[in-house]
Formats: structure tokens, C-alpha cells, sequence
């Protein structure tokens, strides 16, 4: 396991050059689940390992890239109109996730790749492409959600065994996705997300 902020180990996890300002698309966590992380997340927290802030934890759905300051309100209007029309046709669906597990820099869950995943993803990059000019950055692969990152050496051993213990997440609604912004915190140990825009599914 590397450690997140160092060795441009953040920039490998997000896919961003930069720790400031990475645009990208997230599936948002019901309260309930939050609820159910809230009791979880310090019994697996360590000296170097980071839990996240409940508010942050989330499921990636695609990269937009670096914040472009050229940006203008009429570029972010059509983007929003674009969403809102290939979301208006998928439906909620839920997730299992499985129990915390050590993953390349930190703790997360995961859960299978459905045709409902798939979709979304598909949905996503199809009304992404209607208004950019540049490629696309690879999408999210399977579903995680990182829940504790490593800010330092890490007893792998020791932190597999405590995991043992854990249980599953289990299900997860995907009902919500969100626009943000994303910034590296490594004197924090953690990230950012300021929310630009919501969009709901169906």
C-alpha cells in the first residue's frame, strides 16, 4: 500500500495532474448508508490511516478533467441540460457492497459492476461527449467507495486482520449524482469536494 499524498499516489487514486480543481462526476451516498458508515469509519481510522468526512464519501463516475477557468455559465448550463436528459430515463438501482477491505491506498468496498452500473456510466459519457471538445478521461471502473486513505506507513498484516472483523456495507442506493469540484488536502490527509450541481435519476 502507498501512501495517498505521497509519490503523486493522489494523482494515481484520482487521475488528476493537479490538487486543485479536478471537475468530476459522483454517485452521491443515501443517509442511510452515511448512518451506517458513521458507526464504522472510527473503529477502522489509525495514526495513518484517514478516515474520510462522512459528506465527502462517495461513489466516482467519471473524471471531467482539471478545472478550466475559461469555463463559462452558458458552458455549465449545457452540461446540466445534457445530464438532466440522459438521467431522466435511469431508474434508482441498488448495490452490494462488500466488507472493508485493504486496497493500492487505503480501506474501501466494492461492489459488482451491474447493467444498471454499466448504464449509468454509458449514460454519463454519452452526455458528456454532447459538450466537450476533448476526450474523455477513462470512466470509473467497478464500484468503491474509499472510506479511510493512507497518510503514512501502514502495518498491511495488522490492517487486514483488523478488517476481518468488519461487516459487510451491503446494499447501497444510487439515486443521486453530483458535479464537483475536487481538491487535494495532503496537509489534511484527505480531499475536498465542493458540489456544483445535483441530478437525480428518473
Amino acid at each position: 500500500m502507498r501512501n495517498c499524498f505521497a509519490d503523486l499516489g493522489w494523482q494515481q487514486h484520482t487521475g488528476s495532474p493537479q490538487l486543485t480543481g479536478s471537475l468530476q462526476l459522483i454517485a452521491t451516498l443515501p443517509a442511510e448508508t452515511v448512518d451506517r458508515l458513521d458507526s464504522l469509519l472510527p473503529q477502522l481510522a489509525s495514526k495513518h490511516l484517514r478516515a474520510m468526512p462522512l459528506g465527502y464519501l462517495h461513489l466516482p463516475l467519471q473524471r471531467l478533467g482539471d478545472f478550466d477557468s475559461d469555463l463559462t455559465q452558458a458552458d455549465y448550463t449545457a452540461l446540466g441540460t445534457a445530464l438532466n436528459q440522459a438521467y431522466a430515463d435511469r431508474q434508482a438501482f441498488s448495490l452490494a457492497f462488500s466488507q472493508p477491505q485493504l486496497v493500492d491506498v487505503g480501506v474501501a468496498v466494492t461492489a459488482e459492476a451491474t447493467p444498471e452500473w454499466h448504464n449509468l456510466i454509458a449514460a454519463t459519457r454519452r452526455a458528456l461527449t454532447q459538450t466537450r471538445k476533448t476526450p474523455l478521461p477513462e470512466a470509473a471502473g467497478s464500484p468503491r467507495i474509499m472510506l479511510l486513505h493512507a497518510i503514512g506507513e501502514i502495518d498491511e498484516a495488522a490492517a487486514a486482520a483488523a478488517l476481518q472483523a468488519s461487516p459487510a456495507l451491503g446494499p447501497v442506493t444510487v439515486a443521486e449524482v453530483a458535479l464537483v469540484s475536487m481538491s487535494a488536502r495532503p496537509e489534511l490527509g484527505t480531499f475536498d469536494y465542493h458540489i456544483l450541481a445535483n441530478f437525480k435519476l428518473g
